[in-house]
């Protein structure tokens, strides 16, 4: 199953009562490219995905790895 990271950051920001501004200012990130990822007109890095999770406190696990089939 995909993530839309996009969505989660959306709606903790909402939960959390907080602007892109704020997330930008807690990250570090240029509020360019905080809002084009956020509108889905770019992709954002990976470091930069995990600033946005750490500022927000978004635990992220990995995922279980699917079991081999028999044959």
């Amino acid at each position: 199953m995909k993530m839309d990271f996009k969505k989660l950051i959306r709606a903790e920001l909402e939960r959390q009562g907080l602007s892109q501004n704020e997330l930008v200012r807690r990250t570090g990130i240029t509020k360019s490219r905080v809002s084009n990822f956020l509108n889905g007109k770019r992709d954002i890095q990976g470091k930069n995905l995990r600033k946005m999770f750490m500022a927000l406190d978004i635990e992220v696990k990995p995922a279980d790895k699917p079991e081999k089939e028999k044959r």
